[in-house]
């Protein structure tokens, strides 16, 4: 994957989100204290969280709320993936990939504790309709019985799979609606796929 841009949003002297393109070559030019380490502390904390660790005080002193917020855009991503029984799918298929076809990941952290633990979002064009906007945090057996109580023949998925199951749900739909969604990465296949 190739990192193309990187979100900072009330982390030390970045109030307000300020977007940060990335190339293949890119030089960061500004007096003392201007911000250049901090945007490089935050990919630190973004990739790592180990040399450099967010911390409450990281949080803007103007900020409008105790969040700070770290995200960056990736593209050149896997073609496939894997996040259940070995069975290849690809973050497209999974809607996990936002309205410009690139892998965004958002981290936050509340700045309430010294030490704040991240939360991590994948933003994304997603489904929206109900019965197909949580599929990726349901379980195999819930995946079943949400395809059994839409009706779907077991015929069109491999009951084996969470991403056919997943597949034939959102197929089923005659007009799948998709939005721009923060979708939490902390349960079943979403975890797996961050």
């Amino acid at each position: 994957m190739i990192l193309e841009e990187v979100r900072i949003k009330n982390f030390r002297g970045y109030r307000t989100e300020t977007i940060i393109p990335i190339s293949n070559l890119t030089a960061f030019i500004g007096k003392n204290d201007a911000g250049k380490s901090s945007v490089l502390e935050a990919l630190e904390i973004f990739f790592n969280n180990s040399i450099v660790v967010c911390e409450r005080e990281d949080l803007n002193i103007n900020a409008d709320g105790n969040q700070i917020e770290i995200t960056c855009v990736f593209n050149d991503y896997p073609n496939e993936i894997v996040i259940d029984a070995a069975a290849p799918t690809s973050l497209t298929n999974e809607y996990l990939l936002n309205e410009n076809h690139k892998l965004e990941i958002k981290k936050v952290f509340s700045a309430t504790a010294a030490k704040p633990k991240e939360k991590v979002f994948i933003i994304c064009n997603h489904p929206t309709a109900q019965n197909a906007n949580d599929l990726l945090e349901l379980k195999k057996a819930d995946l079943k019985a949400r395809a059994t109580s839409l009706n779907i023949p077991q015929a069109n998925y491999n009951g084996n799979i969470n991403s056919t199951i997943r597949q034939a749900i959102w197929d089923s739909f005659d007009n799948l609606q998709l939005a721009r969604t923060e979708l939490l990465v902390d349960k079943e296949d979403t975890k797996k796929v961050y």
